[in-house]
């Protein structure tokens, strides 16, 4: 199986998704987000693992036809989701680069450009909310990453010998606030991380879907009233010390 295709063949499978993605953008507002409930289609693929390389054309329209033909179009105009972003042209073409080059993040050093861009973007993300100091951070995946990853940072900031002593070393079982509303990676992440599932205290909303003070710190209280103690040093509950919104 070759997949060190020449200059000639490289450039006339460019061209030919060029054409096609363009083709898909300008059929945008005829085409529907997704095909009726009627017309849907799943059937199971258990081709035998292929012995050699198909037609790499042959292969690409294949791909191209099912995925905009039976495709599910974040990019439509009347799709109305979740957070799915809608793609522009430039973004396509941006991950296109990124495919082919696939800079690494690991280290300043491995991908000064990349690295550069992601903390320039993240400023600008800051200057939009109006933070008014320093800002810093990082992109990832989705929605699950980040919330795993800000309850890990919650516990290794608040509880330095958590990473290397483990949760015993905390001396009391910490749980977390979060709004009924928030997204269910939430306890997800508090299982992944060993916190438990159970640590997660969610907190009713109001008429306009915004945490209810009062019943947070009513839950507060009840942790107080069933013996939690206070955080050492710092006057704050063991039990508040980390904090997740949805």
């Amino acid at each position: 199986m070759n997949f060190d295709l020449n200059s000639q063949v490289r450039r006339e499978l460019g061209y030919h998704l060029i054409d096609v993605v363009d083709k898909f953008f300008d059929s945008l507002p005829e085409r529907p987000v997704q095909l009726p409930l009627e017309e849907r289609s799943y059937p199971s693929h258990l081709n035998p693992l292929p012995e050699s390389a198909d037609d790499p054309a042959k292969v690409l329209d294949e791909v191209c036809r099912e995925l905009i033909d039976n495709g599910f179009h974040v990019p439509n105009e009347h799709y109305l989701g979740m957070m799915n972003p809608t793609p522009t042209y430039m973004s396509f073409l941006a991950e296109a680069l990124v495919s082919a080059l696939n800079p690494q993040l690991a280290s300043v050093a491995r991908s000064q450009l990349a690295s550069r861009i992601e903390a320039e973007a993240v400023r600008w993300v800051g200057g939009l909310v109006g933070w008014p100091s320093a800002f810093s951070g990082t992109f990832t995946s989705g929605g699950n990453e980040a919330n795993f990853s800000a309850l890990a940072m919650a516990m290794s900031h608040y509880f330095p010998d958590l990473i290397e002593e483990g949760r015993t070393s905390i001396g009391a079982q910490p749980v977390f606030y979060a709004s009924v509303e928030g997204h269910h990676s939430l306890d997800k992440s508090a299982g992944l991380l060993g916190i438990g599932r159970k640590a997660l205290r969610g907190i009713p909303v109001n008429d306009r879907l915004e945490m209810d003070a009062e019943k947070l710190e009513a839950s507060i209280e009840r942790d107080l009233a069933a013996g939690q103690r206070l955080r050492e040093g710092g006057g704050r509950l063991c039990s508040m010390k980390i904090y997740a919104s949805g």
